[in-house]
């Protein structure tokens, strides 16, 4: 390699098939670029291990990791046939790849390498084109803005043309109401007003909760135990639970590290690469195992910054989903576009009765010790700066207690 000449990174997302993996691996080796390598699973297997040290030990790879989903959907299977079923699902495919892709972000390699062959698209979908076409595109426009990632399938160069649409396909998708609705719930403002929007709409809410090592953990979840008691008043609630070990591995955020502090000056540092993505496909597997065809989420008109949190995120995931085999037809609602933003969301959450003492938006760690109804947030993060602006901007006062006040504005 040339003095000065800057070597080029590829994160490969390997596929356990020694010969297919093998191909692409070597290709890579002999453009001397720097390789990074990540294999997915659904549970633990000594094969897998092995496998990993013979892959390590015939190719010069700079980092090498395997991640198991099994903790991610311990709530819907009890035994391994029921976790190889999850495995041969057609959404299985989006979902690996979200990790993947949130890893090489977290990582800052921007060129990422699938190695899906013909036949795993033919138990995904009917439209192989269209369905990575959209798979590039969410990852643009879900990913941090200035990351750009290259995605590259270099064993489906002769797929096939896609098969003409059928009715099932479309914005629309042909989507039948039912009584149920599943809520990416936190235990934060936005989300507990959506719940409260959705109780309305809806005769059962399913809340499906992340731990995923946050900093906000202890108090997020003394919230989410208060609001699903109060929920459970006024209708049918399950309150779900998913606690995972991947996105604290994925790395990438001050989110996962209790001793950073986040303020003004690293507001940046509070984005979890790819994670809302992540976590709509955990939401998506499990609305199909509970049967549940609609799924909302806490984000509204103000998540200008995320851009995981934006209406054309939606939009693509929805047609990406459609275009999968099967029957189920889920939308995605995210229903606090119709209320507006987070000064609308207040108004609307008192009309409804929440309770904000019992909500909570701060990004800096509280720990368990400290956490309940007279926890302390911080004020200096983005989070709750937001928050507090909002609750001025609608001339009410923030009930929550504050280690710092944070500054006083009405702009946005």
């Amino acid at each position: 390699m040339t003095e000065g000449h800057r070597m080029k990174k590829y994160f490969v997302l390997l596929s356990g098939d020694y010969e297919r993996d093998c191909l692409v691996l070597s290709g890579l080796q002999k453009e001397e670029c720097q390789t990074d390598a990540l294999m997915i699973k659904i549970c633990p297997q000594k094969s897998h291990e092995a496998y990993m040290n013979r892959i390590k030990g015939e190719f010069p790879i700079h980092s090498l990791d395997i991640y198991y989903m099994a903790e991610l959907f311990e709530n819907i299977c009890g035994d391994e046939e029921a976790y190889g079923k999850l495995e041969d699902s057609p959404h299985y495919l989006f979902t690996s790849a979200s990790i993947a892709i949130a890893r090489a972000e977290a990582l800052k390699i921007k060129h990422i390498v699938f190695l899906f062959t013909v036949e795993d698209m033919k138990k995904v979908t009917d439209h192989p084109k269209s369905y990575l076409a959209l798979l590039k595109k969410i990852a643009e426009i879900g990913t941090s803005e200035g990351y750009m990632p290259e995605i590259a399938f270099p064993l489906l160069k002769d797929i096939e043309k896609d098969k003409r649409m059928n009715q099932k396909t479309g914005s629309d998708g042909g989507e039948k109401r039912n009584d149920k609705v599943l809520l990416l719930y936190s235990g934060g403002l936005d989300c507990t007003v959506a719940a409260y929007a959705l109780q309305k709409k809806y005769k059962k809410l399913y809340m499906l909760n992340m731990q995923y090592g946050q900093s906000g953990r202890y108090q997020e979840g003394y919230c989410r135990d208060e609001n699903v008691k109060a929920l459970r008043k006024n209708g049918e609630v399950e309150n779900i639970i998913v606690e995972t070990s991947i996105m604290t591995r994925i790395g990438g955020t001050a989110l996962l590290d209790d001793g950073r502090i986040i303020g003004e000056s690293n507001a940046a540092e509070e984005y979890v690469p790819f994670r809302n993505t992540i976590f709509l496909n955990i939401a998506f597997m499990h609305a199909q195992y509970f049967k549940i065809n609609t799924i909302s989420t806490g984000t509204h008109k103000d998540d200008i910054h995320a851009p995981d949190c934006q209406m054309d995120y939606y939009e693509v995931f929805q047609q990406l989903v459609l275009l999968e085999r099967g029957p189920s037809q889920i939308k995605l609602n995210p229903v606090l576009f119709e209320i507006g933003g987070k000064r609308e969301l207040i108004e609307e959450g008192l009309r409804l009765g929440v309770d904000f003492g019992k909500t909570w938006s701060c990004h800096n760690y509280v720990s368990e010790s400290c956490c309940g109804p007279d926890a302390k947030a911080c004020g200096i993060c983005g989070n709750c700066q937001s928050r507090h602006r909002a609750f001025g901007q609608a001339g009410l006062t923030d009930p929550l207690l504050y280690e710092v006040e944070p500054a006083a504005g009405n702009g946005q």
